[in-house]
């Protein structure tokens, strides 16, 4: 008999976690798998497929580059495009090649130079356009980057975490929409890939 505190399906996105451990500090080392992407990556992927055959979104994270949980807001990793690639990206295609989850947290850091929240290269580019996913994407709980609500809009963000019960947000992006800034079309596409998830 299922247990009747929690819900036999859904809707909130769940783990895995799949940084990688590289900094001996960092406090969350128990929900990460590995420090080797290909473990990391295919541990993940199992973990993904076994929620998400039971009716539960996986949601990969945090995409990508999160190394410590000090200062997480602020942190940036600095790395070349190998280690990138070999690394921290290659895990998650390790993880996709497994299951492809419904959605995929971005980390609070910046990398190279922005914040993954706000990396339009990073999340159109890397992540749908070479990777080929489908879903939709998430900030962390308060990972806004510094480029404000249209900018997380325009990068591909669907879900700002955890959201707001007044303007903070849509007034911003209301604003720029109107502005010719950001495009309904940009939004549009945003909105879709999210109820398309919960739809599913």
């Amino acid at each position: 008999m299922p247990c009747p505190l929690v819900p036999e399906q859904s809707s909130t996105p769940s783990a895995p976690a799949l940084n990688l451990q590289r900094n001996p500090f960092c406090g969350r080392h128990a929900e990460y798998f590995s420090e080797d992407p290909l473990l990391a990556g295919r541990m993940a992927g199992q973990q993904c497929r076994g929620l998400e055959e039971n009716g539960v979104s996986g949601s990969m994270m945090h995409f990508f580059g999160n190394n410590a949980e000090t200062l997480r807001n602020t942190n940036h990793s600095i790395m070349s495009e190998r280690t990138a690639r070999e690394l921290y990206i290659k895990a998650f295609e390790f993880a996709f090649e497994v299951e492809k989850p419904d959605t995929v947290m971005t980390g609070y850091n910046a990398a190279n130079g922005l914040y993954c929240s706000n990396d339009s290269a990073l999340l159109k580019g890397i992540l749908r356009g070479e990777m080929g996913f489908d879903g939709y994407v998430m900030t962390d709980w308060g990972g806004f980057g510094n480029r404000g609500p249209a900018g997380l809009m325009e990068a591909g963000i669907s879900w700002i975490a955890p959201g707001s019960e007044d303007d903070t947000f849509t007034g911003p992006i209301r604003e720029a929409m109107e502005s010719g800034s950001l495009t309904r079309a940009q939004m549009q596409q945003n909105a879709l890939r999210l109820v398309r998830i919960l739809a599913r």
